[in-house]
């Protein structure tokens, strides 16, 4: 018996003219809305270590302290968002996880309006008219693809820019082949200039990318000399909105540069430089010029703040504790990586996504037309151009899922785009099977994470019971106030429940650590060692050192449970006078 949602899908399939099209259309716009809100929701409390950068700088915003947002690492457009958001709402702590999400949902709307924009320009450029079945194919498959590859590559709940991002490259690749249906309008080529430069200022690695997209939009159009002024107008456009950054940005680190996330990601994942409290000591790739102050030797103890205030400085800020880095080309590190990365993609392509490939080859074979596919899909490089060169920009150096949703969808598009198409009896049934399967999925995904949190917590407004929330009460509880600077043992596995969220929502600064991996250090040193260490900890003006976890056998009368989070605290007030009083 057929499902509710096949009976939605195969009868708008059947029907092909342009209303109910856009009845196909309007049904998957509210699904998308619908799912995204749900996981926007239900993940409201979720946080990721970069997005508490991102809300430190927004902090900036709210406050008027634009220098801050003029940030070699971390991009402005999203933390001008969310400040924004922080300004009008004004949430309380227990919100302001939830802010950040509601941020992130409205992003995922700006997504879906310019993927639709940019299936509506593919369909075009395909020649999809009323009564063609390529209809009735592109857009079941194509918001099938957008759905999958956005809730579950990029995701709502991850607090990070790329589904900014996303949007971006969406708008741009709309842009790109509107230029290729009508290039005599130079309105594609502002669009694109607008869509490249808000996408730069979401996040680095779009400006390599817009040069990609700007070269190709030359290409795309059909009269050279007008494509030439086209150019001219996207690159202006472009530079207006990114080169008053780039000039800032510039003047901070004394040197030309778009940000220095490529130098610091090629230094960490290809050079193997620690990513914290380097000191400078593997030969040959520079001296830290702000490098964070070791205070303890073992257990090693580090402690870093001034100039960089946040909730974690070191993370706040890695351009700066990194200045004076010298990265050095390693080909078999590229290579190493590339290897590494490879199998990122052979998740993403296949073993996370089996139903398009197993549609894309059903399609191939069915078609009749394999041996003609490589010469069409060279026709169709204005698709697989862009997401191709994006695909090795990341596989050299680092790649995360999140950061290639957008190029995922535009690649198997651009692959599909090459396809003959068999009759329509096999296109419906094809795209009647995906959208179903993957609409399913994503329900039961959902429903799962229902189940596992409880619908009380689905549907009441108190946030207060996580993890985040109780440590941050708990701290407050023992004297811990706003501004005040703590100490932390960082965890092995840093995770969704061993993490510094907490201190972002108490508002307090973790200022000293004792880095990953050495906590064992302090739990087994003699007492007399251990207690210098943390009176060498309590002297630089920490009040508290917190751990994520606690061994078996280390737990005595000052450690102070937080919740029942299985985090615990050493107040360190009194160590300060006693450290003063032997020095």
């Amino acid at each position: 018996m057929q499902t509710v949602v096949e009976r939605l899908v195969v009868s708008e399939i059947a029907m092909r003219t342009p209303a109910n099209s856009r009845r196909l259309i309007a049904f998957f716009c509210l699904l998308a809305v619908m799912l995204g809100g749900l996981e926007a929701w239900l993940n409201r409390n979720d946080m990721y270590s970069d997005g508490v950068s991102y809300m430190d700088i927004g902090d900036a915003v709210s406050a008027g302290r634009w220098s801050e947002v003029v940030n070699a690492y971390w991009s402005p457009l999203y933390p001008v968002l969310l400040g924004t958001a922080a300004s009008v709402l004004k949430p309380s702590a227990a919100w302001q996880f939830a802010t950040v999400h509601l941020v992130n949902f409205l992003l995922f709307v700006a997504a879906l309006a310019c993927f639709h924009c940019f299936l509506v320009s593919l369909i075009r450029l395909k020649d999809g008219r009323k009564g063609d079945p390529s209809r009735a194919w592109w857009i079941p498959v194509g918001y099938t693809l957008f759905l999958w590859t956005t809730l579950r590559l990029i995701s709502v709940s991850v607090v990070s820019p790329d589904m900014a991002v996303a949007t971006s490259v969406y708008a741009a690749a709309a842009a790109l082949l509107r230029i290729k249906i009508d290039g005599e309008k130079f309105k594609h080529f502002a669009l694109l200039g607008m869509a490249l430069g808000l996408g730069y200022l979401a996040k680095a690695p779009m400006f390599p990318m817009s040069m990609v997209f700007l070269g190709l939009s030359f290409f795309a159009a059909k009269n050279s000399r007008r494509a030439l002024g086209g150019v001219l107008i996207a690159a202006s456009i472009f530079a207006v909105i990114a080169g008053p950054y780039i000039v800032a940005l510039s003047r901070q680190q004394g040197h030309l540069t778009f940000g220095e996330s490529a130098k610091l990601n090629y230094g960490w994942y290809v050079n193997h430089l620690p990513r914290y409290h380097w000191q400078g000591h593997e030969p040959g790739f520079g001296i830290p010029v702000h490098a964070d102050k070791k205070i303890f030797d073992e257990p090693p103890v580090y402690t870093f703040e001034q100039p960089v205030r946040g909730t974690y400085p070191i993370w706040k800020d890695p351009a700066y504790w990194f200045e004076g880095i010298r990265t050095h080309i390693d080909l078999k590190g590229n290579i190493f990586q590339v290897i590494e990365n490879s199998d990122v993609y052979y998740d993403v392509l296949v073993r996370s996504q089996p139903l398009f490939l197993l549609a894309f080859v059903t399609l191939l074979l069915w078609s009749g037309s394999a041996r003609e596919f490589p010469g069409r899909l060279l026709r169709e490089w204005i698709l697989w151009v862009p997401p191709f060169c994006a695909l090795w920009m990341f596989a050299l150096v680092h790649v995360e899922t999140r950061m290639i949703g957008a190029y995922v969808v535009i690649l198997w598009l651009g692959l599909f785009a090459a396809l003959a198409l068999p009759p329509a009896r096999v296109v419906d049934s094809v795209a009647t099977a995906l959208a179903c399967v993957v609409i399913v999925a994503l329900c039961i995904s959902d429903l799962g994470d229902m189940k596992t949190k409880g619908i009380a917590f689905l549907l009441r407004g108190d946030n207060s019971s996580s993890a985040p929330h109780q440590i941050a009460a708990g701290l407050g509880r023992l004297g811990i106030h706003p501004g005040d600077r703590v100490a932390w043992i960082r965890p092995q596995p840093f995770d969704a429940k061993q993490n510094y969220y907490w201190a972002r929502i108490a508002n307090v600064q973790i200022s000293a650590e004792i880095p990953v991996g050495e906590g064992d250090k302090l739990w087994s040193a003699p007492e007399p060692v251990k207690e210098q260490a943390l009176q060498a900890i309590a002297k630089t003006g920490v009040r508290a050192l917190i751990a994520t976890s606690m061994p078996a056998g280390a737990m005595t009368e000052e450690w102070r449970p937080l919740g029942k989070t299985g985090y615990f605290t050493l107040m360190l007030d009194g160590r300060a006078a006693r450290a003063a009083v032997s020095k």
